[in-house]
């Protein structure tokens, strides 16, 4: 498991991401984003939420929650976020849906491209 995330590197890469607030949100919500992006913040995380689901392929959001919180304390609106960041740039892909064995709900489950 170590292995497997240390060969992906947090920035490496994934700084090409849009923002991500509403058109027509707060001006506070605009500087949150900017922020967290300009920060490295994001880009970090998106390397993170990237090497999770490469080692654990097929998992459902809630699936995946435990992982990002044990490794990287990524909260799961962190981990949501991240995974659309990741979904939009095309790395990763919504999977089947399936009975979530977190939540019992049916939820789609994440993969690598």
């Amino acid at each position: 498991m170590a292995d497997t995330l240390s060969a992906v590197s947090p920035r490496s890469d994934f700084g090409d991401v849009k923002p991500l607030a509403h058109t027509d949100g707060p001006s506070t919500s605009h500087e949150a984003v900017a922020r967290h992006s300009e920060s490295g913040r994001r880009a970090t995380h998106c390397g993170q939420v990237f090497g999770i689901v490469s080692t654990w392929p097929g998992r459902t959001s809630r699936e995946l929650e435990s992982h990002a919180q044990v490794l990287y304390a990524i909260d799961l609106t962190e981990l949501r976020r991240r995974l659309t960041d990741l979904k939009n740039q095309g790395r990763i892909v919504q999977g089947d849906q399936r009975r979530c064995r977190v939540a019992g709900t049916l939820a789609v489950v994440w993969e690598v491209v």
